[in-house]
């Protein structure tokens, strides 16, 4: 059950230091791999289900990043990479931090340097035009009761939102759904035209929630749209001709 912590960025800077042969830098644009990969084994450490990331997701990310500043890997003593993290501006006054530490690795302090790393960038954003002296969350996901969920409660981090995954067997035959009357379903063509029609539709359906979703039409592409997209796979449900619902759309 993973969970997003937030609060302004007033995280604690500084911390407990790493194990001694460990360090932190800037990734370089040539680890896309390294880092889906160490991204996805500490994920399925966590969560057995979890997807793989590839490569072209991270670098799409990076693109947008200032990535000497906006990211960091942790480094063992051995030159492999055993942590990441990054920091990104969702929308002004929204800045988003992700951090992983790779199995083997932890109590290493790798997690701990790598929060208040991005606690402390988090706030560099925030003090940044166009969002100098607006109000500034800085929000993580992570597991309930894990590590990260204490160090982060250590930090002055709250918890705002909880997130519950559902999941069913396949297994024997599904109950045919029953569609409100007048909804007809179709998946989505692809298009760029039916792509913004999803987009809007999303930014509509979640406007009321946790303070609405903001995304812009490139920055929803940009997190949903990608090498392992199928449109097709998309189911639309659709009123009078207008879209009324889409499970991609969250």
């Amino acid at each position: 059950m993973p969970r997003r912590a937030g609060t302004g960025p007033r995280a604690e800077a500084g911390g407990g230091a790493m194990r001694e042969g460990y360090g932190t830098r800037a990734p370089r644009a040539e680890e896309a791999e390294q880092v889906a990969a160490l991204v996805h084994e500490a994920e399925r450490s966590q969560d057995p289900t979890a997807g793989a990331r590839t490569p072209a997701e991270f670098r799409a990310v990076w693109s947008r990043l200032d990535l000497a500043r906006d990211a960091r890997v942790a480094t063992a003593p051995d030159g492999t990479l055993a942590g990441y993290a990054q920091v990104d501006v969702v929308r002004p006054g929204r800045l988003h931090a992700d951090g992983y530490t790779r199995p083997g690795h932890l109590g290493t302090g790798i997690g701990a340097a790598l929060i208040d790393w991005s606690g402390d960038r988090a706030r560099r954003l925030a003090a940044t035009a166009p969002h100098a002296g607006a109000p500034a969350t800085l929000l993580h996901y992570v597991m309930l009761d894990g590590a990260a969920d204490r160090m982060l409660r250590a930090r002055d981090y709250r918890l705002v939102r909880v997130h519950q995954r559902m999941r069913r067997s396949l297994a024997g035959p599904l109950p045919a759904p029953r569609w409100p009357e007048g909804v007809t379903v179709r998946p989505c063509d692809g298009t760029p035209e039916e792509l913004r029609r999803v987009h809007a539709c999303a930014e509509e359906a979640f406007a009321d929630r946790y303070e609405g979703v903001g995304r812009t039409f490139e920055r929803w592409s940009a997190d949903l749209v990608h090498e392992r997209t199928d449109p097709a796979l998309w189911v639309l449900a659709e009123r009078a001709g207008r879209m009324s619902g889409s499970p991609s759309a969250t």
